[in-house]
Parts: structure tokens; C-alpha cells; sequence
């Protein structure tokens, strides 16, 4: 198992911020990993930045498939999705959970690496402010995956098409000194410098979660959530 040094994605976004070519890169990666889930027919289910492992710069692994279950299945808490903004409007309207949702919170995840920080302050189908300065065609495509309807949004096949050109288009750093410092991490938000193995996370890794979904179709267990008090946000213009 790669050592998760980083942390999650949560404790990395100050960091994605200041070296923007990070993110096409990353979600590449990452969308290439939500690929192979929904090519067996799952959904992740809990998609968000905490999910996600920073192994390097430039290495970022889903995680935490606790949720994981085939497509197309109701809901399993509904309770948490009235609680997370990364959910999917449909999800929150009691419809069951697609790989359209999942596609949803790529989107919320595309505008975390473009502010620099969590999407705590929207919730039950709002967007987030779009970050001045955030190139067109990237805001065209987080509008298409946070679409109202499921049907618009783009595949995650799509996804890895676009990111590819994308992160030849725009590579990434990987020279440390042009870098930002790493104990800038936590400075947005005052999040802890969490460092953990993909073994110690929450949850499986995705190849771990893979191999069991491919010997068995049965949902895996539920998990223990206490809610969190989220505000709102602004909402874009759609």
C-alpha cells in the first residue's frame, strides 16, 4: 500500500489553489478511478474531498467505499444528504442514487480546487460562487456536472477525455522548490496535517474495494455519521 503522507484531499486545497495545474492532473487521476467504479456498475456513493488520498502531488486515490453500492439503489441515509453539500439535488429529493450523483460531486469537487477550500456553506441543491480567474471551459464543465438534471451531466468517461487534453495542456509542477511550502497546507482553514496509510484510512482503498465488488454484488456495511450545522451559500447564476 503507498503512504497517504499528504493527508486527504480536504487538507490539500489551500495548496491545489496556489498551483492551479495541480487540478487538471489530479482530476484526471481521480476520474479515471470513478471510471473503473462505474464500469462495474457502482456508485461510490460518499464522493467527496475527505475521500480522497494524497499519496503525492500528483497521486490522489478514492477511498472510503462504505457506501459503494450498485447503481440505481435507494438511498441508504437519508438523513447525511441533507447535511453534505457534495450530494446531488435528486439525492436530497429522496430519487434513487445514480452515477450521475457521484458525477455531481466531481463538480462540487472541481470548484474546491479552484477556491482553495471545503464546500461547507451550500447544501440542498445550491452552487457555489464561481472563483474569479477560473478559466471558461473549466466553468462549463463543472456547471455541466452539477447540472439539475442528471441526464446532462457528463459521464465520467467524458471526464477523463477532457482532464487528459487538459493536463497536457496545463502540466503540472512537480519541481518542489517552485512549489508552495507544505505548512501552508492548513493555513485557510486551520485543518489538522493529517498523515495516514491508505490501510489506516476510513473505509478500502479502490483497488481493495474492486476486488470485492467483482466476488460479490452485496452492499457493504452502513457507517456512523454525526451531523455537522452547515450554513448557506451564495448561489451561482446558473
Amino acid at each position: 500500500m503507498p503512504n497517504a503522507s499528504l493527508g486527504n484531499l480536504r487538507n490539500n486545497l489551500s495548496i491545489k489553489k496556489e498551483n492551479p495545474n495541480d487540478k487538471f492532473y489530479n482530476l484526471w487521476d481521480i476520474s479515471k478511478q470513478l471510471e473503473a467504479i462505474h464500469k462495474l456498475n457502482l456508485v461510490h456513493g460518499n464522493f467527496y474531498n475527505e475521500n480522497l488520498l494524497c499519496a503525492t502531488h500528483d497521486s490522489i486515490v478514492i477511498s472510503d467505499f462504505r457506501l459503494c453500492r450498485l447503481a440505481n439503489q435507494p438511498n441508504i441515509n437519508n438523513d447525511i444528504y441533507e447535511l453534505l453539500p457534495h450530494f446531488a439535488p435528486e439525492v436530497l429529493n429522496d430519487k434513487l442514487y445514480t452515477k450521475a450523483a457521484d458525477i455531481y460531486s466531481f463538480g462540487i469537487l472541481m470548484w474546491e480546487m479552484t477556491s482553495g477550500v471545503p464546500a461547507f456553506h451550500i447544501c440542498k441543491g445550491d452552487r457555489p460562487e464561481i472563483i474569479e480567474g477560473t478559466i471558461p471551459e473549466y466553468i462549463e464543465l463543472m456547471k455541466r456536472c452539477w447540472d439539475n438534471d442528471p441526464e446532462k451531466r457528463p459521464t465520467a468517461n467524458e471526464l477523463i477525455n477532457i482532464f487528459y487534453k487538459w493536463s497536457k495542456k496545463y502540466p503540472i509542477e512537480r519541481n518542489d522548490e517552485k512549489r508552495i511550502p507544505a505548512s501552508v497546507r492548513t493555513e485557510s482553514y486551520g485543518l489538522p496535517d493529517t498523515k495516514m496509510t491508505l490501510a489506516e484510512s476510513e473505509g478500502h482503498s479502490f483497488p481493495y474495494a474492486t476486488r470485492i465488488f467483482k466476488e460479490t454484488s452485496s452492499s457493504l456495511h452502513k457507517p456512523n455519521f454525526q451531523k455537522d450545522k452547515l450554513g448557506r451559500g451564495k448561489k451561482d447564476r446558473l
